[in-house]
């Protein structure tokens, strides 16, 4: 009976000595969306490691490096697991500046050889070539420091531009819109296209037939 006692108290102690896992992490790094986010792990007693970044990414590594490609709060997660089984984890926002933007084609057809860019009052810069848009689709998330954007494209043997920039707000996604209703100018292709894209037209979709309509 003093054995069972005995082996009952060593049992008892050993489970009350046994350390909780402990789990932190620390972020550094330039938190802005295209730089390099370290996440330096500080937990104890661990054995595995589960980032999860808030973005859809993750790492099993014990001191991830990541990049955002969108601004905005995550939630950044870290689990760890011992060779016992034992798991614990721990959470931290992270804030991720800087402007991105995307164009969404809302019009009734494809927009060919598609293209986003800066214009400085003398040079286009800037240029990202996007291909073809296809309808109900949206272009790649592009980093950018400019404070508006505009589009151009092609149709049959003419580069039509947007008549007017978007406006970016600064530190977060512009998702920009083109739809049947959008302005654009344009002209058979040229060295400076804002000196030589003088018509006005707008998209329209006309008897089921897809076609740029010129403006009065």
């Amino acid at each position: 009976m003093k054995k069972i006692i005995y082996l009952l108290s060593c049992i008892l102690i050993c489970v009350s000595c046994k350390k909780e896992l402990v789990v932190d992490f620390e972020i550094t790094g330039i938190t802005k969306v295209g730089e390099t986010v370290n996440f330096i792990n500080h937990s104890g007693n661990s054995y595995k490691y589960f980032w999860n970044f808030g973005d859809g990414s993750s790492s099993t590594e014990e001191n991830p490096i990541h990049k955002y490609s969108m601004p905005g709060t995550y939630t950044v997660t870290l689990k760890i697991t011992d060779a016992n089984g034992s798991s614990s984890s721990v959470s931290k926002l992270v804030k991720i500046t800087g402007t991105t933007y995307s164009f969404h084609n809302n019009t009734s057809f494809d927009l060919s050889d598609f293209r986003s860019f800066y214009w400085n009052g003398t040079d286009i810069v800037d240029i990202i070539l996007h291909g073809t848009l296809p309808q109900g689709q949206e272009t790649n998330i592009v980093i950018t420091t400019r404070p508006e954007i505009l589009f151009g494209f092609r149709f049959g043997d003419k580069l039509f531009v947007g008549t007017k920039p978007f406006v970016l707000i600064p530190d977060m996604h512009n998702l920009l819109t083109i739809d049947d209703n959008t302005t654009i100018y344009g002209g058979k292709g040229a060295n400076n296209i804002f000196e030589h894209l003088k018509d006005q037209y707008f998209l329209s979709k006309n008897d089921n037939h897809f076609k740029i309509i010129k403006t009065p």
